[in-house]
């Protein structure tokens, strides 16, 4: 890399975000670490080319903020990488309640919608990329995952849209559909199945889950000069699932 580049990730304080941030890092990227919730300053990993911004991306005016901060110090980006995303069991039973809907379509949906609309004026005239963490269930659904399947969904569609709008100015944009990952998310996911891991995994041909670091390395390799004639299109990180 002939010059320092700067990647703003989302939701990065944690799993997938945070191996992305560390694997960025080391690649000698700048990197802005956006987070919902602060982080405490002992828990904060200190590096000269790291920056952490606490931003809740589902709330438009403090997007609007921290993008606006950043023009301020006149921040170039090369690239964001769309990573925040929440989970849960949601269905259309009356006995569900509509807040685990509501906040995962703010977060997965709008959220991803804002920074990149926003985050766009970071970005040089030409040159660039975007990578959005989406998920097998891109692809398929789940009975008791509505909203969680919904956003994921909606995040391929918006992949593929903004990569044509992007095209003019040498903008990629392209999705990362991982399927389980070894994460507090995934565990989480395994508890309201009430399933173990071996009988999960025995739906994955590969047999095993997706580290964290198998996801940065793809989102390093999207952005990367050898993927500049690739846009719009969604790489499935799942073990063989969508096989």
């Amino acid at each position: 890399m002939s010059r320092m580049l700067t990647v703003m990730i989302t939701g990065a304080a944690g799993g997938v975000g945070l191996a992305l941030t560390q694997h960025f890092l080391t690649l000698n990227y700048k990197v802005i670490a956006v987070t919902r919730t602060p982080l405490p300053i002992k828990k904060q990993a200190k590096h000269p080319r790291l920056t952490y911004i606490n931003c809740d991306i589902a709330q438009k005016p403090q997007v609007i903020a921290t993008i606006r901060e950043l023009n301020k110090k006149k921040i170039t980006l090369f690239g964001l990488i769309n990573n925040a995303g929440v989970a849960g069991a949601n269905s259309l039973s009356l006995e569900d309640d509509d807040s685990t809907w509501e906040d995962i379509i703010a977060t997965n949906v709008h959220g991803t919608y804002y920074m990149s609309k926003y985050a766009l004026s970071l970005f040089a005239k030409n040159g660039g990329s975007i990578v959005n963490i989406a998920s097998v269930l891109s692809h398929f659904g789940a009975a008791d995952q509505t909203a969680y399947t919904t956003a994921k969904h909606g995040t391929l569609g918006f992949t593929r849209a903004l990569a044509k709008y992007l095209a003019p100015r040498s903008i990629t944009v392209n999705a990362i559909c991982p399927g389980w990952v070894d994460t507090k998310m995934a565990d989480k996911r395994q508890k309201e199945l009430g399933m173990s891991w071996n009988q999960l995994l025995a739906a994955v041909p590969l047999k095993r889950k997706i580290k964290p670091e198998e996801v940065a390395y793809l989102a390093a390799f999207l952005m990367s000069v050898q993927a500049r004639g690739i846009t719009g299109q969604a790489y499935n990180l799942d073990g063989g699932v969508t096989a």
